[in-house]
């Protein structure tokens, strides 16, 4: 991966536990690949507001994701995420 920073969804980690989940060979070969993540979490947001608040920190950062609705939000600025999904 070219980024330093891997922003993890839970649906990635998800799948990666689970064999029968659909997406397990894609999820589970990238985890293997990474760091560590660092995992925290801000009260007061949901999962996506504070994966769009770290992309913001992290700019270069990929969002592991299986769902498609960060395909439509955006960083500050308008900026779109760098998204590493099964689809590409």
């Amino acid at each position: 991966m070219a980024s330093a920073v891997s922003l993890i969804d839970t649906g990635p980690l998800l799948a990666a536990l689970d064999r029968a989940e659909p997406h397990h060979q894609w999820a589970a070969s990238l985890l293997a690949r990474i760091a560590p993540p660092l995992l925290t979490y801000e009260a007061g947001l949901s999962e996506a507001a504070f994966l769009l608040r770290l992309a913001e920190r992290f700019p270069d950062a990929q969002l592991l994701t299986l769902d498609s609705d960060f395909r439509i939000y955006r960083a500050a600025g308008q900026r779109p995420l760098q998204l590493l999904t099964p689809s590409g």
